[in-house]
């Protein structure tokens, strides 16, 4: 693995403007290289609205739009919008530009999409501040995983947590919060779809690769090929691949419990892997222990 393969250039602003700039020059000129950008961005994950019970563990307006935190001590306080199911057993983590309605609307999909398989789960959302330029949103995403880690400390039961894209940042952050003191994990399983973090940093030696070695959970890392926002949007961006494009770069050795599943003949774009009747949901449920 080289420093570039493992590198992170969280100091980059990338906003919607700034991808659409990317995909002119790279696609092609003109207005159909940015209109390619703007459908990869907002591909379909089935268009599913949650209902208004719909459960959700919230840390909103915990920062400025600069990433400037707004709460006292040394993390967010997560709130609790709605009532836990009696086991709330997934707990789904989203990705970049993606604000509260759609936070709760894509874990009601990804519950739908589970309640189609022979592991049929209730589902929570855990939504963060995700609607910030692209280097602001890393930090925020850093600064969620102790966060999660606390509320997830406190709940009763084994919890599955399924991450999209940029969540997996936060949830991999709460694994090192987890690895790091003596609290303990209550993680049965990490699903991590379409991961937004550089590939070098889940192999033993990477940045989260020792949190989830020492996870005594499986730790799923679904990637596609298809996935263009991660093959050359978060290429151009960060400067490296992402661990939820083509898994971890040849040669790398992979932490305990950790293994990288080929989703590309089931999950067409960015926003499918979630989707019901599509999607990779059916293979998550399968190697859910």
């Amino acid at each position: 693995m080289t420093d570039a393969e493992d590198a992170d250039t969280g100091g980059r602003v990338l906003t919607r403007r700034r991808l659409l700039a990317i995909g002119g020059g790279v696609i092609t000129t003109g207005a159909t290289g940015a209109a390619y950008v703007l459908s990869e961005l907002q591909s379909s994950d089935g268009d599913y609205t949650a209902p208004a019970s719909f459960p959700a563990v919230s840390t909103r307006d915990a920062f400025a739009e600069d990433g400037t935190p707004r709460f006292d001590g040394d993390r967010p306080t997560p709130r609790l919008e709605g009532e836990l199911p009696a086991t709330p057993t997934v707990v789904f983590v989203h990705g970049f530009q993606t604000d509260h309605a759609a936070a709760r609307d894509q874990a009601h999909t990804a519950a739908v999409g589970l309640g189609e398989t022979e592991r049929p789960l209730p589902t929570v959302a855990y939504s963060w501040d995700a609607t910030r330029e692209w280097g602001v949103a890393k930090s925020v995403a850093d600064a969620n995983g102790p966060a999660l880690a606390g509320w997830l400390a406190d709940i009763d039961g084994p919890i599955h947590v399924v991450a999209h894209s940029l969540g997996a940042r936060v949830t991999c952050e709460a694994l090192r919060v987890f690895a790091a003191s003596e609290t303990t994990n209550p993680v049965a399983s990490v699903s991590l779809l379409g991961g937004a973090v550089p590939r070098g940093s889940l192999a033993s030696d990477g940045r989260y690769g020792p949190a989830v070695d020492a996870t005594d959970a499986p730790v799923g890392n679904y990637h596609s090929r298809n996935d263009r926002v991660l093959d050359w949007v978060y290429r151009l961006s960060d400067g490296t691949r992402a661990v939820g494009y083509d898994g971890l770069p040849d040669g790398a050795t992979p932490p305990d419990g950790y293994t990288d599943v080929d989703v590309s003949e089931t999950v067409a774009d960015h926003r499918s892997y979630y989707e019901p009747g599509e999607g990779c949901l059916p293979t998550v449920a399968d190697r859910l222990p």
